[in-house]
């Protein structure tokens, strides 16, 4: 029998759903370590326009501190309806990564690893730390390290020289006052997160019966478990978020949904230890995700 054209046509489409199929992210996974349930968010929180491009996340105050792509703006964020309630400009028009506060002062970095910080009831100009860390790495992710009095800063791609491998990625402890001296705080070990997710020969993961391709970690977003010192490392690329211990061991991961998690880049903690998440607009507005935590778990 001859085969017409919308045979074809049927063959064609089939072959282009499979391989879309192949390449997206099968279920999601979280460890039991973790105390979240991150299939489901408690809530949603969806954000204005301004915000679509929201790439860094912190909680000061009972109100969600965020900044976004393209300003030098710290925006604060009522949590309960993503409504901006103020907005504090350090600089113009200009690269945003990552927001932090140790409760007196604001910070904000960008890509190239420069700081600047503001007062927290915004009576003084905006300042440039001088925090000389390594060339490349685009920094992208920044956190406040209440103990060591200390901000943690994490590289999203490769650092420049022979002390940096390429694949591994980095977070730096920086000293807020001259020099600004700064020391490595954590590696995320490339061949050493392999190792743990079983990727077998043909990049998939085997860790727990996952069964994704293994792309390699870019942190997003870092912040602290208040309850518990453990560091969580978001990853937009790859969708997981990864837990260490506050001696840097890797202790849990979560491979997390691409459709709820669509651009996941900021992350942050109240002080009852509950989780927010950030998305940048993709095919849904930009939103910020509250994941209640779970009693009787997370140490």
């Amino acid at each position: 029998m001859r085969s017409g054209p919308s045979f074809w046509l049927c063959c064609v489409l089939f072959s282009i759903y499979s391989c879309i199929s192949a390449q997206s992210p099968g279920k999601a996974y979280t460890d039991e370590q973790i105390p979240f349930s991150l299939e489901h968010s408690t809530k949603k929180i969806e954000l204005p326009f301004v915000l679509s491009e929201i790439s860094g996340l912190d909680y000061h105050e009972g109100r969600l501190l965020a900044v976004q792509d393209e300003a030098g703006v710290i925006f604060t964020i009522n949590p309960q309806s993503g409504s901006i309630e103020n907005q504090v400009k350090l600089f113009g028009p200009g690269d945003s990564e990552g927001v932090a506060s140790d409760g007196k002062t604001l910070f904000l970095n960008t890509s190239e690893g420069l700081i600047f910080r503001i007062n927290a009831n915004h009576q003084t100009s905006a300042e440039l730390l001088g925090t000389g860390l390594p060339e490349g790495g685009d920094y992208e992710a920044l956190e406040w390290h209440q103990s060591a009095q200390k901000l943690l800063i994490a590289t999203k791609d490769n650092l420049k020289g022979i002390d940096f491998p390429g694949k591994n990625r980095y977070i730096f402890a920086v000293e807020i006052k001259p020099p600004y001296a700064h020391q490595l705080f954590l590696t995320i070990d490339y061949k050493a997160l392999k190792d743990y997710l079983q990727v077998d020969e043909k990049g998939i993961i085997q860790y727990a019966d996952i069964r994704l391709e293994y792309d390699k970690p870019k942190p997003s977003g870092v912040a602290i478990d208040p309850l518990t010192g453990h560091i969580y490392v978001l990853n937009d690329s790859g969708k997981m978020l990864l837990v260490y211990q506050p001696g840097g061991k890797l202790k849990a991961i979560a491979m997390l949904d691409n459709q709820l998690f669509e651009k996941p880049e900021g992350i942050a903690f109240d002080p009852e230890g509950n989780l927010y998440i950030s998305n940048e607009q993709k095919s849904q507005a930009a939103n910020i995700l509250f994941f209640q935590r779970q009693d009787g778990s997370g140490g």
